[in-house]
């Protein structure tokens, strides 16, 4: 089995690696959310194929870090599902200790911007489909020979025998 600092620093690599795949996971997320917002349909296709490309780059590497987990649990005798980074940081000598700390604090901040920026862009597009669901709901209503008024307020038709729409957004 390799040494204890060659295990904790190849670790440390792979964590490394991920925070800077995470960062730009958060990247690709605005360039997700600009495209949206400019209604930039091709941007969107080649954004959400970026992003999965990422997600993809991001699985491969969390493999890579549950392998390095149980070669640490090995080494330490620690049950891989307490290794934890603030363990780590206890556990490691110095200074891959302090190299830990520091991704900690790295991986932490770019996880919340990934967190921000992914409830932005859900809460961007939960809008736009409320907004194109009231669009077809209206043209819909207006489209209709004999309109029924809800009690709830909306507008149906009971014998409407065509449509406007041939498929369901």
């Amino acid at each position: 089995m390799k040494n204890e600092s060659e295990v904790f620093n190849n670790f440390a690599n792979i964590l490394e690696e991920i925070t800077s795949v995470y960062t730009e996971f958060f990247l690709a997320i605005q360039e997700l959310t600009l495209s949206l917002k400019k209604s930039d349909y091709a941007k969107f296709l080649e954004s959400q194929k970026h992003l999965e490309t990422i997600i993809l780059k991001i699985r491969l590497l969390e493999e890579v870090r549950i392998k390095d987990v149980k070669k640490i649990s090995e080494l330490t005798g620690l049950d891989e599902e307490s290794i934890t980074l603030s363990t780590l940081i206890e556990t490691a000598p110095p200074p891959i200790n302090e190299r830990f700390y520091e991704i900690k604090k790295k991986l932490s901040e770019i996880i919340n911007k990934v967190s921000d920026s992914t409830k932005h862009t859900k809460n961007l597009l939960e809008s736009s489909i409320v907004t194109i669901e009231n669009t077809i709901n209206f043209i819909k209503s207006i489209c209709t020979s004999n309109p029924v008024y809800q009690k709830t307020g909306k507008i149906e038709s009971n014998n409407l025998k065509s449509s406007l729409f041939a498929q369901k957004v």
